[in-house]
């Protein structure tokens, strides 16, 4: 599970860094913020497959 979280991580910078790369105007692609924010998506997204069984539930009091 973890290689796979990591997997996804170098795909999704590798998509990135491809856009930046070309010569065509995607903009919004070409800020560090948006690197930033997209690779902490995918990070977060990856964690919570990690995360123990149940941690979720909302709990009856």
């Amino acid at each position: 599970m973890v290689m796979e979280i990591a997997a996804s991580l170098v795909v999704v910078l590798g998509w990135l860094a491809a856009a930046r790369v070309e010569n065509h105007s995607y903009e919004y692609l070409n800020s560090l913020p948006t690197i930033v924010i997209l690779s902490a998506a995918c990070g977060i997204i990856g964690l919570t497959a990690i995360a123990p069984a149940g941690c979720f539930r909302l709990r009856k009091t």
